[in-house]
């Protein structure tokens, strides 16, 4: 014979154990994010003031002679 308490318990417990389950299953390491910028791979908009673009443009020739 079943008493009221122990139904809520065991639903609530397997619940608990299937929303662990899915937050766990759905969690999926994703590394394309990171692939896509590297400093071998992947593009960078700059916008700066015109006064600065001498300094910008010396930026990225150094950059891409390190890379």
């Amino acid at each position: 014979m079943r008493t009221g308490k122990k139904l809520p318990v065991r639903f609530f417990k397997n619940l608990l154990i299937f929303a662990a389950i899915s937050i766990v299953a759905g969690c999926k390491n994703n590394d394309t994010r990171t692939d896509l910028d590297s400093p071998e791979r992947g593009t960078i908009h700059i916008s700066v003031d015109e006064s600065f673009k001498p300094i910008i443009d010396s930026q990225i020739q150094v950059f891409e002679a390190l890379y």
